[in-house]
């Protein structure tokens, strides 16, 4: 399975941001959820 991008709903992506807004940083985000950094750097943008 190597090379798989992982799809996430438009849910949990906003959960993701937030969490974010909320003071999570994105650094702890991305270790407690295992999502690149900028991944959710680009959800951050989107939202």
């Amino acid at each position: 399975m190597a090379g798989k991008i992982p799809k996430y709903d438009e849910d949990f992506k906003k959960s993701i941001v937030s969490l974010h807004q909320n003071g999570k940083s994105q650094s702890e985000l991305c270790r407690e959820y295992g999502i690149s950094l900028s991944t959710i750097s680009k959800w951050i943008k989107m939202i």
